[in-house]
């Protein structure tokens, strides 16, 4: 991902319009480094902690099925 100070540029063209940008990057690599050992720190907690239940899945199949069965309990 691009990383840009939108205050400083706000129409996000420091890459093209800058000779200098990817110099920027290269030296704050550590910072998207960083935040990767964060995530992975956070969910490393969930081997620990699991969630209680499955996630709710929502599909276009299973709305489908829902409603035919409430429309046959309806008598329609």
């Amino acid at each position: 991902p691009k990383i840009f100070n939108l205050r400083t540029d706000p129409f996000e063209r420091a890459d093209i319009t800058s000779n200098s940008y990817w110099d920027w990057v290269l030296e704050n690599i550590f910072i998207a480094l960083y935040g990767n050992a964060l995530v992975l720190q956070f969910l490393d907690t969930f081997k620990e902690f699991p969630p209680r239940s499955e996630p709710a899945s929502f599909t276009i199949t299973a709305a489908v099925e829902k409603l035919k069965k409430y429309s046959e309990t309806m008598g329609g």
